[in-house]
């Protein structure tokens, strides 16, 4: 079974996807964004493919094309975690951020994001064809992370104010990319922080990126008479723990261990787990937990998917500018729904999910401590002047 190239044309091209929150009481919005670009790897040109020897994606290995000492092409299985790899199916540029608007008192209005687009993030959308026949599945894919030539060359946008350069190298940059490639097939079944956990034994915990794979389902085409042909849809699962390691002087050393408690009652799509070692403090590191199926309708509630550019938001990144996929599906769109499948062509964004509800998390935690705060140093004050006026009425 060879690997579908209309269904890997199918995720291509700009995906955005929003989160919208409004508070209940008072003049609070927040909005959460991340956009990414899929664009084919020309480098593809090169792939290759040794199944049939035991050289499977699924399980790590890479089929690679090299030269003998007679100088005549050959296919060589290597480890995806040895080294560089001269292709890959897809290329991914990131571009994710959040926008909050405080009313009265604060009148604050903030704006962080990545500064620029973040890639390419190189993919192996490795094909399952051991499980592809499951539960009426045509075929199936998982993403495996590659280290490219490109890799090294990941560098933070100039203007991000999410990260420093340390913790996007970490998160983002060449580094996450090398530990992913190495726990990448033990993390789709097992904690990769699991060794990190309240021990300094095993040294710091270390992030790996997001984990996913598309399960392609036909559609039945209706009754015999019609003449429209099968459709197919696709599900995804998505599994990331993006990992947060403040300071001892921050708020959230302190209010993690709570938060975990609250979050972890509820029955979610995402949960909090740690604490794991950072720095040297094994209190100190908590990841955000995502384990999204498209199947579960709860998981999707309030995300809006589009298949293309939102006004106000970035659109394509420079490398996306000429490429034949940029024009492309950018009117498709998605709304929140209850349905356990999405066409074809909304694949991609779903890995995006997890970013939006921890960064939305993360933002409103802050927000809140920071109002309980202020409206604390606001009500003592309050106390006070109103005491004295007591007093000196009394008098």
């Amino acid at each position: 079974m060879t690997k579908n190239s209309s269904r890997i044309s199918s995720v291509l091209g700009t995906w955005t996807s929003t989160i919208k929150m409004k508070a209940s009481i008072g003049h609070y919005e927040m909005l959460t964004y991340f956009v990414v670009h899929l664009i084919p790897n020309p480098m593809r040109q090169y792939g290759c493919s040794l199944e049939q020897h035991n050289c499977s994606e699924i399980d790590n290995h890479v089929c690679q094309l090299s030269k003998n000492n007679k100088g005549h092409t050959t296919k060589q299985c290597k480890r995806m975690e040895d080294g560089m790899v001269d292709w890959s199916d897809v290329s991914a540029f990131l571009y994710f951020g959040a926008k909050v608007d405080a009313g009265i008192p604060f009148n604050k209005h903030v704006d962080h994001n990545t500064g620029g687009w973040v890639g390419p993030l190189d993919l192996v959308l490795a094909q399952d064809t051991k499980r592809s026949t499951e539960d009426g599945v045509v075929d199936r894919y998982v993403a495996r992370y590659v280290t490219t030539p490109t890799t090294p060359y990941l560098q933070m946008p100039e203007n991000c104010t999410l990260f420093n350069e340390n913790a996007f190298e970490q998160f983002l940059g060449s580094t996450a990319v090398n530990e992913t490639t190495h726990r990448q097939v033990h993390a789709e079944k097992n904690d990769p922080y699991e060794p990190y956990l309240k021990t300094c034994d095993h040294g710091d915990v270390k992030p790996v990126l997001p984990l996913y794979e598309f399960r392609f389902l036909q559609q039945p085409a209706g009754n015999s008479t019609s003449n429209q042909p099968e459709q197919e849809s696709v599900q995804v699962k998505l599994k990331y723990k993006i990992l947060s390691i403040p300071k001892k002087t921050d708020i959230m050393y302190k209010v993690f261990p709570t938060l975990q408690k609250r979050m972890n009652h509820r029955h979610g799509a995402f949960r909090i787990s740690g604490p794991y070692c950072y720095g040297g403090d094994p209190h100190r590191g908590y990841t955000f937990d995502l384990d999204y199926d498209s199947n579960d309708a709860n998981d999707n509630q309030y995300i809006t998917l589009v298949h293309g550019c939102v006004d106000g938001l970035p659109c394509v990144p420079s490398a996306g500018e000429i490429s034949a996929t940029s024009n492309q599906f950018l009117h498709n769109t998605t709304k929140p729904s209850n349905t356990a499948s999405v066409e074809v062509g909304q694949v991609a964004v779903l890995t995006l999910v997890v970013y939006l509800l921890t960064l939305a998390l993360l933002v409103s935690v802050v927000c809140n401590c920071r109002q309980t705060r202020r409206l604390g140093k606001w009500k003592k004050k309050a106390f006070t002047r109103t005491h004295a006026h007591r007093s000196h009425g009394r008098g």
